[in-house]
């Protein structure tokens, strides 16, 4: 057995097994606070691990289900370890059937979810001279599932994001739009992520790399969707 297939068996078996708190973040988070000095040169059995914990949230999160079999996590989790983006993997897990069929199939969001993604996407599209506005999005999104919601909540979430001109940009708008994003009382899947602290954000956006922030962005309107629908 190669050394690749080893390390992929091992993740498979921790995608099997879970975990409760995800390296990826408590890692960003030590660097943030100076805990780590030194980037050390990661393995390729440590980078597998992190990529699976983001990969098994990823999954969770924005299908509400695991993944549909250990061969389907592993080709995702082959393509993260080989270099593929966050983004490229995020839209491959919501711009396909699968995802499709949860949203052709499921029942009309509830009017807690349509509220929280007008707010959402009202945020999001704050920096614009031209946005949609609060009457227009509830009469054009009304009748789609949670599933129609995060996906058009997430591809403008993205867009947001690749507007900053710098990362200094970036994390100055992070930190509160993510102490802010707290006001929906919902749970984000660590408690470091529930914090209120602008302050607290932005340090750990300025220490992030653009794949993790990614995430941190489209887990938050993910998770928010899901609560308010019913599902965490």
């Amino acid at each position: 057995m190669t050394l690749h297939s080893r390390v992929l068996l091992l993740v498979t078996a921790f995608w099997l097994s879970s975990c409760e708190m995800p390296s990826f973040f408590q890692e960003h988070l030590q660097r943030a606070t100076g805990l780590i000095k030194k980037k050390n040169q990661e393995s390729a059995a440590a980078k597998a691990q992190r990529n699976g914990e983001i990969l098994q949230e990823m999954i969770r999160v924005i299908w509400l289900d695991e993944p549909e079999s250990a061969e389907m996590f592993g080709e995702w989790l082959n393509s993260l370890n080989e270099g593929a983006s966050i983004e490229g993997i995020y839209n491959g897990l919501i711009h396909n059937q699968t995802y499709r069929r949860r949203e052709q199939s499921s029942e009309s969001a509830n009017v807690e979810a349509l509220k929280a993604f007008i707010e959402m996407m009202l945020d999001l599209q704050s920096d614009l001279s031209q946005s949609m506005d609060r009457g227009a999005l509830e009469a054009g999104f009304r009748n789609l599932s949670v599933y129609g919601l995060k996906r058009i909540l997430g591809d403008e979430a993205l867009a947001r994001l690749r507007r900053f001109r710098s990362p200094l940009d970036l994390s100055k708008w992070y930190g509160p739009w993510a102490a802010h994003m707290t006001r929906f009382n919902v749970d984000f899947g660590l408690k470091q992520r529930n914090l209120s602290e602008a302050d607290f954000h932005e340090q750990w956006s300025m220490q992030a790399s653009p794949g993790s922030l990614d995430w941190e962005v489209l887990n938050r309107v993910h998770r928010v969707l899901n609560t308010m629908n019913g599902r965490k």
